[in-house]
């Protein structure tokens, strides 16, 4: 089943984010997905779909960290005047803890510019 990603300023549809950044013509990054540690990753609203569909692969939509409170500071300060900064309108943010390449939710937010 394809899904949604926003890699190099556009949508693309792909079967797997590996899928999403050949497509685009982006290299995967060194540390996608990592072993361990912590991600922010934001989904962009789809009016297609009607949901926070979209994986947004971009610099600002995808951010590791190594340990827990860098990653923590980060989330909180996204606010919604912030993502009004990196070009989002609708975005959902999820602080996702990475261990044996296996993903967990720890926090959530849905922001509005």
């Amino acid at each position: 089943m394809k899904k949604s990603f926003y890699v190099n300023g556009k949508v693309v549809q792909a079967e797997s984010t590996e899928a999403a950044f050949e497509k685009s013509g982006a290299a995967v990054p060194e540390n996608y997905p990592p072993e361990k540690g912590f991600v922010i990753q934001n989904f962009r609203w789809s009016e297609k779909d009607d949901d926070y569909s979209v994986e947004d692969l971009s610099e600002n939509g995808y951010r590791v960290f190594d340990t827990w409170i860098p990653a923590e500071e980060y989330f909180q300060k996204l606010t919604d005047d912030a993502i009004s900064g990196l070009g989002y309108r609708q975005v959902r943010v999820d602080l996702v803890q990475y261990a044996m390449h296996s993903p967990r939710v720890q926090n959530s937010k849905i922001l509005i510019a």
